[in-house]
This record gives C-alpha cells, structure tokens and sequence, in this order.
C-alpha cells in the first residue's frame, strides 16, 4: 500500500495492467478461476470525488473515466463453500477475499466482501478458531471503515457475523476524530479474545456545508460490544497509524507516518502498553530512519516475535519480543525475510501478511498484483515466490489457515 490516500487510486489501478504483464520468472501465473466481469459497486468517497463533491487528486472528469473502468473490470467470482483453503488474500481493488491453496498457486474460491458493504478490504488476520478478520477501508453501510469478522472464515460465510464500527460517524469536531469516516487499514485482536483493534490512516469528517480530514487513529472495541463507540489511543508520536497487531500481554504494536520530535519526521513504529488505569502508556521503539515506507505488523512464534515489513526495501525483519531496543533504535533483528521479487520493470511492493501455524512460511499480498510467499530463514530455502492470479487487484493483506494465532 504504497498510496496511504486515494491520491494513488487511480495510478494503482493503472499499475494493475502492468501487473499482467510479463513479469519476472519466478512469478507464477495462473488463469482466470471463475465468471465474466459485473458491475462494479465503487468506494462511496470516489463516487464523491467523481462529482465533484469532495477534494480528489485529478479533475472530476477523471475520476469519472477511473470509476466507469472500475465498474467495467470487476470479475464475478464465485464463493465456494467446499473449498479447500490454505491462505486468503485480500483483493483490495475488487473487494474480494480470494481462497487459495496453501502453496498460494491456485485460487479455489472467494468471498465477495462487497455483498456486505465491506469495500476495499486490506489488512486481514485469521484468530485460532479460523475466523477470519477483515479491515474495511470504507462500508456503504455504516458510511465509515469497519472491521468484518467471518466466522469460519471466508468459504463458508457470506456475510460477516460481527461487524465492529462507529455508530455515530459525523458527531466530529476534529478534535475528536476517532473512527469517524474511518479508512481502516488493518485489523488485531487480543489473545484472550476480549479487545478487537483496528487502525485507520485518516478520518473524513463532515460538517453542513463541507468534508474536512484529520489524523488517523487506533480504536478498539470490546470483542462483546461491537456496535458501540470504540475508544481511540491517544499517540503523540503517530499522526497515521496504518498496521499493528498485539502480542499475548496485550502490547499492541503500530506501524505508520509520524514525528518524534518537530524536525524528526517518517515512518514510526510505537508500543502501547496496558496501563492499571485502564488505558494504554505509549513508547516510540523505532524512530524515523530505519523504515523506508510502513508495512505489515505481526506477532508471530507464540508472541515472541515481531515482524516489520519495509515496502521499499521489501523485507520484513524479525525481533525478539519484549523488545529490548532503546530509543527509538531497534535491537539486532533475529532474522530478515527478503527481498521479494520485483517485476521487469523493477517493481514490486508487499504490503502486509502472516505467517502460518508452525511459523515456517510468510505470505504478504503484493500491490502491484501477486502473491508473496517466502520461507523464514532457518526452516529451510529462505528464497521468496511470487504468485499472480488475474482475480488479485491491488491484493494487499493475506493470511493463513490454519494461522499461528
């Protein structure tokens, strides 16, 4: 997810052609799995950048010509309830959660998020009971990012059982953006099941007369009360918090854009830790300089070990847990995975992924249009794959099931 905003919606999807293209030999490609193209049901804040109703970053007619080639392209993918399923990877430019098998070569079926508001899903985890967890950036029904959670995972529902959101999405001065016109981006849950988080990059705000946009925020819910207002953590370090997870104390750990200080600005990783208050004390533990663009986070390994994902470099580097970093520099890392594969022309990007249940094996969706598998050094080649299927558009989460949560 190189473009943190819709600035870079219609460039990624240009990318998407590219993408199908002749790409290096170490990515697999494989043909189309189901039916022809429908209409698409496009991102409501696109269609008001269409009209000319909110700030976009070319002109109306634009995004016109970039909505209709949406609505054009979107393939009809069908859910297959006997599927035998390995990994899902979100479909963030189709709003698909495709199944596939676990070596991430063939796609066996698919979840429409669609049919339940859930547009643009990106960040996905699975829990121990095979459930699968959603980040929506945007949902036509609750009018704000959500967090879908299927039970059974993607094959055998339809519809998510629990939808977590704000119930009150324009009850926002700016000053109090929580979850408020939410682009949520990614999504974590407590090892005791009791608090699901989720982090969103911005808030679009509304007033009468115009939309308005503050800094993004992480929210959490509690697992039993998913329709009430979450409660947002106050982070001086972080002005977009883009990915996180939790580890089993309940340390949650937040990639993203921010400052340490006023002249010391990029890409920040912060520890919240539960307070006997109730909240959550927070700690810069990576300053700018070490990530070149924020990417997946996940605990891994039982809870002993966090993994970071750089886009730009595109590795994702393994540290002990608890962290034992000072000052914003990061200890030795244990391992790093990477690089993955690049395309001819240079590109590739994983985004954000996870692991599977013995740890051995990282998979992460790849915005420029594959799937990126690669094995973690020491549990055997530690070499990287590349897997693109014409149902991936901008995939930009993936996950195994079983997982090692």
């Amino acid at each position: 997810m190189r473009f943190p905003t819709i600035a870079g919606y219609a460039a990624a999807a240009a990318l998407l052609v590219a993408s199908l293209g002749p790409v290096s030999a170490a990515v697999v490609r494989h043909p189309v799995q189901f039916g022809p193209a429908v209409k698409d049901r496009v991102p409501q804040f696109v269609k008001w950048q269409a009209a000319g109703e909110m700030a976009a970053p070319i002109l109306p007619k634009g995004m016109q010509l970039l909505v209709k080639s949406l609505r054009q392209g979107r393939p009809n993918l069908k859910m297959r309830p006997d599927a035998k399923t390995g990994l899902y990877v979100s479909s963030t430019g189709y709003s698909y959660i495709i199944d596939m098998n676990k070596k991430g070569t063939k796609a066996t079926g698919a979840l429409d998020t669609l049919t339940s508001g859930c547009e643009e899903p990106i960040g996905i985890k699975v829990d121990g009971s095979r459930n699968l967890w959603v980040a929506c950036e945007f949902d036509e029904n609750t009018e704000t990012g959500t967090i879908a959670e299927y039970v059974g995972g993607g094959s055998s529902s339809s519809n998510p059982a629990v939808t977590y959101y704000d119930p009150s999405p324009y009850a926002c001065p700016p000053s109090k953006c929580f979850f408020n016109e939410a682009l949520a981006t990614d999504v974590a849950f407590s090892t005791n099941g009791r608090l699901v988080f989720a982090a969103n990059i911005e808030d679009i705000a509304e007033s009468s007369s115009s939309f308005f946009c503050c800094n993004g925020s992480v929210v959490y819910w509690k697992a039993s009360k998913p329709t009430q207002a979450p409660t947002s953590i106050t982070d001086p370090y972080m002005n977009n918090p883009i990915y996180l997870d939790v580890d089993n104390s309940g340390n949650v750990y937040v990639s993203g854009d921010g400052c340490i200080s006023s002249s010391d600005c990029g890409v920040v990783v912060d520890e919240y830790t539960p307070t006997s208050s109730g909240g959550y004390s927070v700690t810069n533990i990576v300053a700018p300089g070490y990530i070149g663009f924020a990417g997946g986070v996940y605990v891994s390994n039982g809870g002993t070990v966090l993994n970071l994902t750089d886009q730009i470099a595109r590795t994702t580097t393994q540290y002990a847990l608890p962290w034992t970093g000072t000052g914003g520099v990061p200890p030795t890392p244990l391992n790093i995975i990477g690089p993955t594969f690049t395309n001819l022309i240079g590109e590739g990007d994983p985004v954000s992924g996870g692991f599977n249940k013995n740890d051995t094996d990282l998979a992460e969706g790849d915005a420029y249009g594959w799937l990126d598998t690669c094995k973690v050094p020491g549990s055997g080649s530690s070499t990287c794959s590349a897997h693109a299927n014409i149902n991936f558009s901008e995939p930009e989460g993936a996950a195994y099931t079983p997982s090692d949560k």
